[in-house]
């Protein structure tokens, strides 16, 4: 974060409500702690909870990127400050320009934010996928459609999150390539609204060992007391 003067708010966008409603009111109440200090300390904190560090993550780089612009824009009213007073130039005419510069600036910026928050969010999916999910072919490759995938997944995880759906994954053995044919399941397969449903709802966990069958019924067991010997 800058060293300069912060600004007294920073914004939670409303396309973040996703994100928040897959936290328990718990993880919510830790991670908007955790964004307060950030912003008055700058103090990063050591999370335990993997989904809640994640979330973090994206948060701190978008607040990183609003206080930015705001230096910025301070540093561009210092400068209009300063020719307001050289008579040197159109004063008013030039500051209408440089305001609606700063103002077609920052709606790009504000888009660019939001899509790379889109793309640093898919990545880290990926990333969980991979450190988890070690049986199953690794993702290489954040595709547009792999990232529509994981929005479209998002209202489907039941307040597991991704976490919790790649372990229940990674606990297959079915789907990690130990059935008959040796099928194992991808990324793009895990993604799918159905197969999300079908994983959560514990289709694919391993099944209970059976009891160990008596290798003798009741009718050969008398047939073998009745012989010499027993």
């Amino acid at each position: 974060m800058a060293e300069n003067k912060a600004p007294s708010f920073f914004h939670l966008y409303l396309d973040y409500d996703e994100q928040f409603r897959m936290l328990s009111d718990a993880q919510a109440g830790m991670l908007i702690k955790a964004l307060f200090s950030y912003a008055n300390d700058g103090e990063e904190p050591d999370f335990d909870d993997l989904t809640v560090k994640l979330f973090f993550s994206i948060l701190k780089k978008s607040m990183d990127r609003e206080f930015e612009n705001y230096q910025k824009i301070c540093e561009q009213n210092r400068k209009n400050i300063n020719k307001r007073y050289t008579g040197v130039y159109d004063r008013r005419q030039e500051e209408k320009e440089e305001e609606k510069e700063n103002k077609d600036e920052e709606e790009n910026e504000e888009e660019n934010e939001k899509e790379n928050d889109g793309a640093s969010f898919g990545e880290s999916v990926l990333s969980q996928f991979n450190g988890i999910c070690v049986r199953l072919p690794k993702v290489k490759r954040l595709t547009p459609k792999r990232l529509e995938r994981i929005k479209e997944a998002l209202p489907h995880l039941d307040g597991e999150g991704f976490e919790g759906l790649f372990r229940r994954v990674a606990r297959s053995d079915f789907l990690c390539g130990c059935g008959k044919k040796g099928w194992k399941a991808s990324f793009d397969w895990v993604m799918n609204p159905d197969n999300i449903v079908r994983v959560l709802e514990g289709e694919f966990d391993p099944a209970e060992s059976p009891p160990l069958a008596s290798s003798y019924d009741i009718d050969e067991l008398e047939e073998i007391n009745t012989l010499d010997g027993y």
